[in-house]
C-alpha cells in the first residue's frame, strides 16, 4: 500500500451511495449511526444528510418516529421478531402507550406527555422497555412493535357516514 509524506496510508476507503430507505432498515434493525454508516459503507455524514432527507419526506425528526412512519407508509417493512425461544412478551398498556407516544412523537416533552409519565422518568422506562422487548434502540423498539402488531401499521379507515 503506498505511504504519503505524513507516513500514513494513501489508501482511501471506499465509499457506495445508499438511499434514506436503506438507512431507516438499519435503524429498524438497530443499529447506531456509526454501525449503520459501517453497514451501508458511507461516512457518518452522509448518514446525517439521510436521515435529514427522511425527517422531510416523513415530516418528523425523531428515529424511531421516522422508522414508524416509513414502515406505515409502506415504505419500509417491520424486521423479523428477535428469537426469544418462541415466546412472545406481553406488554402492560402503559408500556404500549409508551412505544406509541415513541413511535409518534418526536421531542421529550411531548412523548412524556402522550405516555403520561415524567420527563426525568423517560431514558429509564424506555431502556427497560426496550430490554423486555429485546430492542437496542428505540427505533427498533418501534419498529418490533409493528413486528409484534403493538402497534398499527395502517391508519384507520375513515368511519361511514
Amino acid at each position: 500500500m503506498p505511504r504519503s509524506r505524513t507516513g500514513l496510508s494513501a489508501a482511501r476507503p471506499v465509499y457506495t451511495r445508499a438511499t434514506a430507505g436503506e438507512l431507516l432498515m438499519t435503524l429498524a434493525a438497530g443499529m447506531t449511526t456509526t454501525e449503520a454508516a459501517n453497514y451501508l459503507r458511507i461516512p457518518v455524514g452522509d448518514v446525517k444528510v439521510l436521515l435529514t432527507k427522511a425527517a422531510a419526506r416523513y415530516g418528523v425528526r425523531a428515529r424511531p418516529a421516522l422508522v414508524h412512519a416509513a414502515i406505515t407508509a409502506g415504505d419500509l417493512t417491520a424486521p423479523a421478531s428477535p428469537a426469544r425461544g418462541g415466546n412472545r412478551p406481553v406488554f402492560s398498556g402503559s408500556e404500549v402507550l409508551l412505544r406509541h407516544a415513541l413511535a409518534t412523537r418526536s421531542e421529550t416533552p411531548a412523548i412524556a406527555r402522550a405516555a403520561g409519565l415524567d420527563p426525568r422518568d423517560l431514558p429509564s422506562l424506555t431502556g427497560r422497555l426496550r430490554v423486555r422487548a429485546g430492542a437496542r434502540t428505540n427505533a427498533q423498539l418501534v419498529a418490533l412493535g409493528h413486528t409484534l402488531n403493538v402497534l398499527i401499521t395502517r391508519p384507520a379507515p375513515e368511519p361511514a357516514r
